[in-house]
């Protein structure tokens, strides 16, 4: 994907959101569209290092924790081609870890007491950490959404995606804020 095209995608999308206004009914599943969108459109901008490369032609597999209309917009997107991979969502129960082979976890707010439990279950796995939990990339996660002026953005814990093995393209970092912080 271009530069171009990404940051025309990502204009549409904050567009989208600002437009909906506040105190409307269809905010939050418009705001879980926009983050559904990004976690969709930034998986071609995020490479696991280490994967070996016969597994590069099975499916991306998103594990998602919580109840969270972000997930059901995800497994919407199930059987939608990705790289010239499938796509393959499945829902975690509670606090449980992924199964091996999966490539991100998305945490729902729904999922925060469990945070801690979620990411100490992940340590030494390449599991990219995506949420919109407050200060989720601050917090040892590798992504976190945060909403800006009417507008979602990405937060990127550099030091935690490298720790977890992927590295992030530029062009997604050009758009994102990055921090460099490791949890304490």
């Amino acid at each position: 994907m271009s530069t171009r095209r990404l940051g025309i995608l990502l204009s549409g999308l904050w567009l989208a959101l600002a437009l909906a206004g506040p105190g409307r009914a269809a905010d939050d599943l418009l705001e879980a569209k926009v983050k559904t969108a990004y976690i969709f459109n930034l998986l071609p901008f995020a490479e696991w290092t280490a994967e070996p490369a016969e597994n590069r032609q099975l499916p991306i597999r998103i594990a998602v924790a919580g109840a969270d209309p972000v997930g059901d917009l995800l497994e919407e997107l199930a059987n939608a081609p990705m790289e010239g991979r499938g796509l393959k969502v499945e829902r975690l129960p509670d606090a449980a870890p992924p199964d091996p082979g999966v490539h991100l976890l998305f945490i729902s707010r729904s999922a925060e007491k469990h945070l801690s439990d979620l990411l100490q279950n992940l340590e030494g796995r390449n599991v990219l950490t995506i949420s919109d939990i407050p200060q989720f990339a601050r917090r040892g996660g590798a992504i976190g959404f945060l909403k800006e002026g009417g507008r979602i953005r990405l937060e990127i814990n550099l030091g935690t995606v490298k720790r977890l093995g992927w590295k992030i393209q530029a062009k997604l970092l050009e758009v994102a804020r990055v921090i460099r912080e490791e949890r304490p």
